[in-house]
């Protein structure tokens, strides 16, 4: 009978430990953005620390605690780190670098009909789908446009063109990640 409460008190020691035991966990201060991405990372354990190695999945590594890598090339990455040479922790697809979609935004058109400069055209290499609104100071709704490239003429819903002034813009995308992009920019008419 003496061993029975040494096998109870072992079992119960063990289950404390396992309630007790949490993975080590990778944190990130960001997952995802643009080329030359610069991401901080820490961990969490509950172990003595003796020795740490990270690999970024990138070709860099680090043994500081809290390591910041910088991505400079599209692609999705495993973070992986060693703690005292034994406990690796990986996470999987961990950080995804998106390729930049360079957008172009003029500040001035002049839709007078004389083929120069006669349209607002937002162009961008392409890599997202755009959402194009452009608001009178007022606040009024004059255009909305989808597209990878945005153009607007000037012309009004009615077909009348557009007053000379000041318009505001919104442009938004839904890839991740999103793009919201917003400004103003100036009508003139004068031939």
């Amino acid at each position: 009978m003496k061993r029975i409460p040494i096998f109870i008190l072992i079992i119960s020691v063990l289950i404390t430990s396992l309630a007790n035991a949490q993975p080590d966990v990778i944190k990130a201060d960001t997952t995802f953005g643009y080329d030359s991405l610069e991401v901080n990372f820490s961990f969490e354990t509950k172990l003595t620390v003796t020795s740490i190695k990270w690999n970024f999945g990138n070709g860099t590594v680090s043994t500081l605690v809290n390591p910041i890598c910088k991505y400079t090339q599209p692609g999705i990455y495993t973070v992986q780190l060693i703690i005292n040479d034994t406990d690796t922790v990986k996470n999987i697809n961990f950080i995804q670098v998106y390729e930049f979609d360079n957008i172009q935004i003029p500040n001035v058109f002049t839709p007078n009909d004389d083929q120069i400069n006669d349209e607002f055209i937002v162009t961008s290499s392409g890599k997202s789908v755009l959402k194009l609104s452009v608001y009178t100071r007022t606040g009024l709704l004059v255009c909305k446009r989808v597209g990878k490239i945005l153009r607007w003429d000037g012309r009004l819903a009615s077909g009348d063109k557009a007053l000379p002034g000041i318009y505001f813009y919104t442009i938004e995308s839904n890839s991740a990640p999103s793009i919201k992009r917003s400004g103003f920019f100036y009508i003139f008419l004068n031939k």
